[in-house]
């Protein structure tokens, strides 16, 4: 007897979870046979069930119960508020019932005046509007076999799976060192697959529907908005997602924190909501998705929204943050503050909100199984928060790597893929203080797994490797590691307090070698890195028509404090790198500031004087994609997303206009200009410059005074016999003592004779006299000019 009183103990849990939903949702659509017979059925298991076990308080309210509800099948009664909550307020008895049977505690003596209350015929009144929508109605499934097994018997046998992959990887270390014969690793391979089925089936007796965590909510969102005053429509998606029976118990509580906030001071009363442009129904919007090892959860309403501004004002009056702190906070940290203990956005206290208590356990509680929490707000249209928890964290398939001399893992649901820092596709660039690694066309972040977990460099003498990972929501970038092992399945345990505070870690393991070993999370790194927040830095190209259809795209910007103190911004695109470099290594010269680098002499442009007694200074090196200048400036402030909307300068010059960065005024800079100026300053490279051949190399004056006039105008210059290279020049240029036949001009440009006599006599000749610079050139540009038209 007591098995099966345990039984219905466990049955009647079950269906409770799910019914209260339905009779939300049956009262919000009081036509819907379909919920009617699918809570009437409830109570007649129940009460049936209360005459076998003797328990006649439950069987009183049950047969109560199922008197009523079989009036409104028959339509014999009307299901009106009044009705459906004198229902539910059975079935919340017989759930404390329920409970108590369990847990022996005593539950006070009133179903008389709950009985009562189902007899009374209510008075025909006007029905105020439903507060809940219904949820999607659950696909329904043939009756499969089940069986009930204890919890304890579960992990256990979890456990026995979990020493079974790790002996398999032991097993494999040891083949793959001593060697075996094809018939031993045919064996292994089966055995692994067996093993591999064994892991999934037992895995799935441990994955329940989320439906269990959402049959819930209709009834939690019903209370609230009758104890609020408040009509708020709901809409739930995703029931069918199914996760680890653990994290669904790990993630109620969050869940239902989020959703009292929400109503509570997120969605406002009807009549501001009115006043606002909005409808008076609030609405809630609560799904779920599976995305690779992971399952998010959104919940979106169209309140109130955060105020960031607001929020850390609060957390200035209230200490929580100091104000030299709160003048770099972004948008984003500004409304991660209400994850603070302490800190609150709500009007006032009331009983379900408003204390400061909440949201600083919400997302405790969520990192506490590996899980992420975001935000996303628009002050006066609403706040929408996600949380990302693994699917499981039992066994996951994972990467080997090695820093510093120690081994960590990698999940492989966030790699994206693997490459040598030395291969021919990778180059790694310094942006301000970090590392940039442009694979292929994408510039993506770089953190030294040494660096972010205070490691020591340890050499192995073979090239580093860049593991590119993007944990979901998060940006992509590369772990730079120096060793790189293999991928195995991981049987993934909690590690110990301290080492799971520092955000770095989502478990340990014990890999194959015997060794413990450290699972890295992939979040948690980039937000030590500080770059959980940093946008990719190229963005695939979109067609044409799609940029026209959005001219409004925001685009990645380099914000940067000028040498006159001014914030200012540039496109990240044209930036090439930044780098320090010696005040000794910028002159004026030749009318204009010029900076001497990597053996080249390359222009320099700055908004004001170099001043003071600095021994370096920042530059940024610009570049079209052909040329390249500089820019002097005094320090790296960010690099942002934003919307280019530039309000235009005055007059033409240097900046372009201002924009609108959290409510900051950037001056921008105009490339176009900033290379225009320069221009004249700038020699293209010497590769695309036209060939123009001069005669001996010996004459001094061909070599010292010829020779840099012809560069300075644009050509690359050689020396050489002209007959042999006509077809190759396009231009040649001969002297009296030259020699050559002028008749055989160059296939694609001309020939130029410069004589040494200011005599005019041989003018008809198409010379010119050598020392007419004005007549040299006017030849020099000419050609040029032909050239370019060809």
């Amino acid at each position: 007897m007591d098995e099966i009183l345990a039984d219905f103990i466990a049955e009647t849990r079950e269906t409770l979870e799910s019914v209260s939903g339905e009779l939300v949702a049956w009262e919000a659509d009081p036509g819907n046979r379909e919920r009617l017979d699918k809570i009437f059925r409830f109570v007649h298991t129940v009460k049936g069930s209360c005459g076998f076990l003797d328990l006649p308080r439950l069987e009183k309210l049950s047969h109560a119960a199922e008197d009523v509800l079989a009036d409104l099948r028959a339509d014999r009664r009307t299901a009106d508020r009044q009705v459906v909550s004198a229902v539910l307020a059975v079935i919340d008895r017989i759930a404390e019932l329920t409970e108590a049977l369990d847990t022996g505690e005593a539950v006070p003596e009133n179903d008389a005046r709950l009985i009562a209350a189902l007899a009374e015929q209510p008075a025909v009144e006007e029905v105020d509007p439903a507060a809940v929508l219904a949820p999607s109605e659950p696909a329904v499934r043939g009756r499969m076999r089940s069986i009930r097994i204890s919890l304890d018997l579960l992990d256990r046998m979890m456990n026995g799976v979990s020493d079974l992959v790790l002996a398999r990887n032991e097993l494999s270390r040891r083949i793959a060192t001593a060697g075996s014969e094809p018939e031993l690793e045919g064996a292994f391979e089966r055995l692994s697959l067996c093993i591999a089925d064994m892991r999934d089936a037992i895995t799935r007796t441990r994955m329940q529907r989320i439906e269990k965590l959402f049959g819930t909510i209709p009834r939690l969102v019903r209370d609230l908005a009758t104890e609020l005053g408040k009509t708020v429509e709901l809409s739930v998606d995703g029931g069918s997602v199914e996760l680890d029976r653990e994290m669904i118990e790990a993630i109620r509580d969050p869940l239902t924190h989020i959703i009292r906030n929400a109503l509570d001071h997120g969605i406002e009363p009807a009549e501001e909501r009115l006043r606002a442009g909005k409808p008076a129904a609030g609405r809630l919007r609560i799904s779920a998705r599976q995305s690779g090892n992971q399952i998010v959860l959104d919940v979106g309403d169209d309140g109130r929204g955060i105020d960031g501004d607001a929020l850390l004002g609060r957390a200035l009056s209230a200490g929580v943050i100091s104000a030299t702190k709160a003048e770099g906070l972004s948008r984003d940290a500004r409304l991660a503050l209400i994850f603070e203990p302490g800190l609150s956005t709500a009007r006032s206290v009331t009983a379900l909100s408003g204390r400061g208590v909440g949201m600083d356990v919400v997302r405790s509680n969520v990192e506490r199984i590996g899980g992420v929490i975001e935000l996303a707000s628009e002050p006066g249209r609403g706040l929408s928060i996600s949380i990302r928890v693994p699917l499981t964290l039992s066994i996951i398939p994972a990467l080997a790597v090695g820093a510093g001399g120690q081994g960590f893992a990698i999940p492989q649901s966030a790699i994206q893929e693997i490459v040598r820092e030395n291969g021919h596709s990778v180059v790694i660039e310094r942006l301000g203080g970090a590392e940039i690694a442009r694979i292929r066309d994408q510039r993506i972040p770089v953190v030294r797994l040494e660096a972010v977990l205070a490691l020591d460099l340890v050499e192995t003498g073979e090239p580093r490797s860049l593991v590119v990972v993007n944990p979901l929501g998060g940006a992509t970038y590369a772990i730079s590691v120096a060793e790189l092992f293999d991928s195995q399945d991981l049987v993934i345990r909690p590690a110990c307090p301290a080492i799971m505070a520092t955000g770095a870690y989502a478990g340990m393991t014990l890999p194959d070698t015997g060794h413990p070993m450290l699972l890295l999370d992939p979040a948690g790194i980039a937000e030590l890195a500080h770059i959980a927040a940093l946008p990719e830095l190229d963005q695939p190209r979109q067609e044409t028509a799609d940029i026209i259809d959005d001219a409004r795209e925001a685009v990645s910007v380099l914000l940067f404090r000028d040498l006159d103190g001014i914030e200012r911004g540039i496109r990240l695109g044209v930036v090439e790198r930044i780098e320090d470099v010696a005040v000794e290594q910028i002159g004026f010269a030749g009318g204009r500031l010029r900076l001497a680098i990597d053996g080249r002499i390359v222009p320099l442009s700055a908004i004001r004087e170099l001043e003071g007694d600095r021994e370096s200074i920042a530059i940024m090196r610009l570049t079209d994609g052909h040329l390249e200048l500089a820019y002097a400036i005094d320090e790296v402030i960010d690099i942002v997303s934003m919307v280019p909307d530039i309000a235009p300068a005055s007059a033409a010059g240097p900046v372009a206009g201002v924009a609108l960065l959290d409510g900051r005024q950037i001056e921008m800079l105009d490339p176009f200009w900033l290379f225009s100026d320069v221009m004249g300053c700038i020699s293209p490279p010497a590769a695309s410059r036209p060939l123009c051949v001069l005669p001996d190399q010996d004459d001094a004056w061909t070599r010292e005074i010829l020779r840099p006039l012809v560069e300075a105008a644009g050509y690359r210059v050689i020396f050489g016999e002209p007959v042999e290279l006509l077809g190759d020049a396009d231009m040649v240029i001969l002297t009296d003592d030259a020699g050559a036949d002028a008749s055989a001009a160059p296939a694609s440009g001309q020939v130029l004779r410069l004589r040494a006599t200011l005599d005019t006599a041989d003018a008809s000749l198409g010379s010119v006299y050598r020392y007419d610079r004005s007549a040299l050139m006017s030849v020099l540009q000419q050609n040029l000019a032909g050239r370019g038209a060809r």
